[in-house]
C-alpha cells in the first residue's frame, strides 16, 4: 500500500535500551495529486507497528466519507485525529513546538 510508508530506526524502552522501531509516513501519494508523505508518528516500537497501522485502516473504514480513499482520508485528518486513531502521539515539528510556546 502506497499511502502509508514505514522507516526503520530506533528507539529506547522505558529503560532507557535500544529497541527496534519505525517512523510512520503518511499522506503521500502517487497519481492526479501526487505528494511526498511525511512522518506524523515517530519511533513507534517495532512490537506496536501493526497495531498503529490496523488502528489507521480501521479508522478509514469506520469514518471515511462516501467513495473516501485512504489518502483522502488522512488528508482530510488532523495529526492528532490520526493519533487518536493509531493510539499513537503525533511527533511535533520544531515549527510547531515553536508556535506552542509563542
Amino acid at each position: 500500500m502506497g499511502d502509508l510508508g514505514f522507516q526503520g530506526t530506533t528507539g529506547k524502552d522505558a529503560e532507557g535500551h535500544r529497541l527496534s522501531a519505525y517512523d510512520i509516513f503518511v499522506r503521500g501519494s502517487l497519481g492526479p495529486d501526487p505528494a511526498i508523505a511525511r512522518p506524523v508518528f515517530r519511533r513507534v516500537p517495532s512490537d506496536g507497528l501493526e497495531a498503529a497501522v490496523e488502528g489507521l485502516i480501521r479508522g478509514w473504514l469506520d469514518g471515511r466519507l462516501d467513495g473516501e480513499s485512504f489518502t483522502e482520508f488522512q488528508r482530510r485528518l488532523t495529526d492528532d485525529e490520526l493519533g487518536a486513531i493509531a493510539r499513537l502521539e503525533p511527533a511535533r515539528s520544531r515549527r510547531d513546538a515553536e508556535e506552542a510556546a509563542a
